[in-house]
């Protein structure tokens, strides 16, 4: 063993996780209060009363959802109406409202720059819902989605997001009007975190969806809090300076606590260009870009894997690349993934005594994990549930390997950090 049972104890017990949501209100200003709609020759929306909110409804066209890259309608799954963007308008300015700079400083790890982008107007009417999907992906640097719900009388329709056996469930019927101003309560969350809508028990729960995108720009600005302070990095850098720890080199493992978008079916020249790995390097999330944060404050060299798992007695194997398993048969997959160029065969390092040599005489990687990882299980078929069809992006599973060097080799890149 390369490391003490207590010094693996302190290390996981560093692991701090932040909810992957935000949530408040807003007052809504009075020349953000119209909203204008049209279906045919109608048009105009403006401090509604019931007639008009109905006539709202009215216009709005059965909400669709996606299933395996189809629109599907199935009032089972979900019953709501929209409206697209072409066919609504409403004078809200989200930097004034300053939900931007709330977003930016409670939700992402780094404050980096993003854009949001309308996307669809909701009207959920009474026993409307939607059952629990993720949200669909639409570019490889969307992290999330923004939910106003506006001030119109509603019961139900709560808003609940899971993760990891975890749930929060945010109530916007209660949030409408305070102290009778009129209010818009909003939800951010990662748009790869499970989520549902209640049914609606009477009223309309009105809503405008954002989609969330990181910005190109690589220039962040730093944490709003000091990241040096953070216990895994306290204890990781305590652990770099002792000679016993991982004295001949190895590897930490963080399992990515979310789910990143990726292109389904690059072109042979975008492989090329860029490995979709990299990609979500540079749009990681919450605790995950911390992590990578703290390994580069370390000069500790951290890279993005995709991991899979298949059987107690056999490894792990990672990649760093996403394959493309068209045409190969269950039982060759093993195979075909550890022949590939860049396959590692890895083991946790708790287990590493009930593996060795393979025939070529080469021993598993040993990984110590700092979390439980998520694992691609390339025997299990894939079924996506999302708000809408998408061909051109789909969400992975995927893990950051960081490189230990041996103590000789390291000692004087932990000592230039103190």
């Amino acid at each position: 063993m390369s490391m003490t049972s207590k010094q693996y104890k302190a290390l996981k017990g560093a692991v701090l996780y932040k909810p992957p949501c935000i949530s408040g209100t807003v007052p809504l200003p009075p020349e953000a209060a119209t909203l204008f709609f049209h279906h045919g020759d109608t048009t105009g929306f403006a401090n509604p009363d019931n007639a008009e909110v109905e006539l709202l409804a009215k216009c709005c066209e059965p909400a669709t959802f996606g299933l395996n890259k189809e629109d599907v309608y199935d009032e089972t799954y979900r019953k709501a109406g929209k409206l697209d963007i072409d066919s609504f308008a409403m004078n809200i300015d989200l930097a004034r409202l300053e939900l931007v700079e709330e977003i930016s400083s409670r939700l992402l790890a780094q404050e980096r720059p993003f854009k949001a982008e309308l996307y669809k107007l909701n009207v959920y009417g009474s026993g409307s819902f939607f059952k629990a999907h993720k949200d669909t992906p639409r570019g490889e640097n969307m992290f999330g989605s923004l939910v106003l719900v506006l001030p119109v009388p509603h019961k139900g329709g709560e808003l609940v997001l899971r993760q990891n056996g975890n749930e929060w469930k945010y109530d916007s019927s209660a949030l409408t009007s305070q102290d009778g101003t009129p209010t818009i309560s909003y939800v951010a969350f990662y748009g790869d975190i499970e989520h549902e809508v209640l049914p609606v028990e009477s009223g309309h729960r009105i809503t405008l969806t954002y989609n969330l995108f990181f910005k190109e720009s690589q220039i962040w600005r730093a944490p709003n809090y000091d990241i040096n302070s953070h216990p895994l990095k306290i204890e990781l850098e305590k652990a770099l300076k002792d000679p016993m720890f991982l004295k001949d080199g190895a590897f930490l493992g963080w399992g990515l606590q979310y789910d990143y978008p990726v292109e389904a079916r690059p072109t042979e020249g975008r492989r090329r260009r860029r490995n979709r790995l990299d990609v979500v390097a540079d749009n990681l999330k919450g605790e995950d870009a911390l992590i990578a944060q703290m390994c580069k404050d370390l000069k500790l060299t951290a890279e993005t894997y995709v991991i899979f798992e298949f059987s107690e007695e056999q490894p792990d194997i990672v990649l760093r690349h996403v394959p493309s398993l068209s045409g190969v048969n269950e039982e060759e997959i093993y195979p075909y993934l550890s022949g590939l160029s860049d396959a590692k065969q890895v083991i946790d390092g708790t287990y590493q005594h009930k593996f060795s040599k393979d025939e070529s005489g080469i021993a598993p990687e040993v990984i110590w994990w700092l979390n439980n990882p998520k694992y691609v299980n390339a025997e299990v078929p894939h079924i996506g549930w999302g708000n809408q069809a998408c061909l051109d992006y789909e969400y992975g599973c995927f893990c950051l390997l960081i490189m230990v060097d041996e103590y000789e080799a390291r000692i004087g890149d932990v000592a230039s950090q103190t």
